[in-house]
């Protein structure tokens, strides 16, 4: 899937695994929490 955002959306907010991608084989590294990043452009 794609989409696109104005230049403004440069932060996001989430909870759950993360804050790297977490494939079956990464599943235990991911830590279950809110996360944040910046300067996603």
């Amino acid at each position: 899937m794609r989409f696109g955002l104005s230049d403004s959306f440069d932060k996001m907010e989430w909870f759950g695994k993360g804050p790297h991608e977490t494939y079956w084989d990464r599943q235990k590294s991911g830590k279950v929490t809110k996360h944040k990043v910046k300067g996603l452009i």
